[in-house]
């Protein structure tokens, strides 16, 4: 990890989530005419806050690119440099392409390139991966991600999926139960820190063999929540079972490193 403008980009992601609505019409590009497979394959490592990351943070690379000056150093090449990718400098591309410097269409054919080639690809990927990493502890985040994701899911109709993708739905708007795998229950387990998120009670059995864990969805099935590491929370059974399929925002309680 290199942490390369990483918490700008968590910024940014985090300022969106909190008035995603007012976002709409530039987010429906993220899941324009592949919301089912994005959103509806339950458990990918690749998480929906990792695909919403990517889309973010890819749009405001492309957007920076119409203010960049080709006498400095890219931006890009900055990134490439702070996460040790060896790439083909714009230096480089211009002498080999014999490209002019000045040509106001220069550094969005470097872009192509890089991206036809893969490495803005994985330029981006590392820095998702960074991103995750700050983000995914912040459950009101998380939550807001799945409630605008519930949206869009709410709309998905049986009727519309190909024959492999029927068993992804319950009913119209309304994904299947999926089993949660042992790695989703783990990162969720250490990211609540063994405790309920609603009544902070101690249910990592080290204090109290008694106790059971409860792995449920912040944004229910019900309402369009999705399988995925993201909009699943650690609850106690009492306060898993008082809380049904009604709605419940995630606690904002953190239990502290040390004190």
């Amino acid at each position: 990890m290199n942490f390369f403008e990483t918490y700008y980009y968590a910024n940014v992601i985090n300022n969106v989530l909190n008035n995603a609505m007012a976002y709409s019409r530039s987010l429906h590009e993220w899941h324009e005419d592949q919301a089912v497979e994005l959103l509806l394959q339950p458990f990918q490592k690749w998480s929906v806050l990792h695909s919403f990351s990517y889309f973010i943070i890819e749009d405001i690379i492309y957007e920076n690119i119409e203010k960049s000056d080709s006498n400095e150093v890219l931006w890009v090449e900055h990134a490439f440099h702070h996460h040790r990718l060896d790439v083909e400098s714009f230096k480089e591309w211009l002498i080999r392409t014999g490209s002019d410097r000045n040509d106001i269409n220069a550094i969005g054919d470097y872009h192509s390139e890089l991206r036809m080639t893969g490495w803005l690809e994985l330029l981006i990927e590392n820095m998702v991966n960074e991103v995750f990493l700050i983000l995914f502890s912040n459950r009101q985040l998380l939550q807001n991600l799945n409630e605008y994701v519930a949206g869009i899911v709410s709309f998905i109709q049986i009727s519309e999926l190909d024959e492999n993708q029927v068993n992804y739905l319950n009913k119209d708007g309304i994904p299947k139960r999926a089993k949660i795998p042992e790695w989703v229950k783990r990162a969720v387990f250490f990211r609540d820190r063994g405790r309920c998120v609603s009544c902070s009670l101690d249910i990592s059995n080290l204090v109290s063999l008694q106790s059971s864990k409860h792995f449920d969805h912040m944004v229910p099935l019900a309402r369009g929540g999705i399988n995925d590491v993201t909009n699943i929370q650690l609850m106690c059974e009492k306060c898993n079972l008082m809380k049904g399929k009604k709605d419940f925002k995630t606690s904002k309680m953190y239990e502290p490193w040390y004190v």
